[in-house]
């Protein structure tokens, strides 16, 4: 499974109906903003695990390790061979099974071999396990998302009414 696009579903063919009655269309973009915060702030909650993550598996490296780049890389996009992390990154052969081994010893990559070539694979972190200031850094910001979901509905209440329409 590929990454997920950041907002699905933000533009429809049903919203670009010209047939819509009075507001059913507000309705339906409004519908589809909230279905994309949601997701912005899923991805938010994301990238602050992943940062935790990254600073306490990987902060006793020197600072100018190369380690927390490609796992940034691998986690955003895909798996990498050796030769396009040594290109990517301009370092050495020698060099990227160092990353590989710093990157698989604090278990945030893996090494896989596909039709004969070794690749290092993002590994996700888990539920298990994870330090106490991962669980503060995936709360998503509740009362926003309340306050908003509020919002929604009383524009659903309010566009219903006007329109005519049940």
């Amino acid at each position: 499974m590929g990454p997920r696009p950041p907002c699905p579903g933000a533009v429809t063919a049903q919203t670009l109906q010209p047939q819509l009655w009075p507001g059913e269309r507000a309705m339906l973009a409004a519908r589809s903003l909230q279905r994309s915060v949601t997701r912005l702030a899923e991805l938010v909650a994301q990238a602050r695990r992943r940062a935790v993550l990254m600073r306490e598996q990987l902060g006793h490296l020197r600072s100018s390790a190369r380690a927390p780049q490609v796992w940034i890389l691998l986690a955003g996009f895909a798996p990498l061979g050796l030769d396009q992390i040594t290109w990517a990154f301009g370092i050495s052969r020698r060099g990227t099974y160092a990353i590989g081994d710093a990157l698989v010893a604090a278990r945030m990559a893996r090494r896989e071999t596909v039709k004969g070539k070794a690749l290092l694979v993002v590994e996700e972190p888990g539920r298990d396990g994870q330090p106490a200031s991962l669980d503060q850094a995936t709360a998503l910001p509740h009362a926003a998302l309340a306050e908003f979901d509020a919002a929604m509905g009383e524009i659903d209440r309010l566009l219903a009414g006007s329109s005519g329409h049940p």
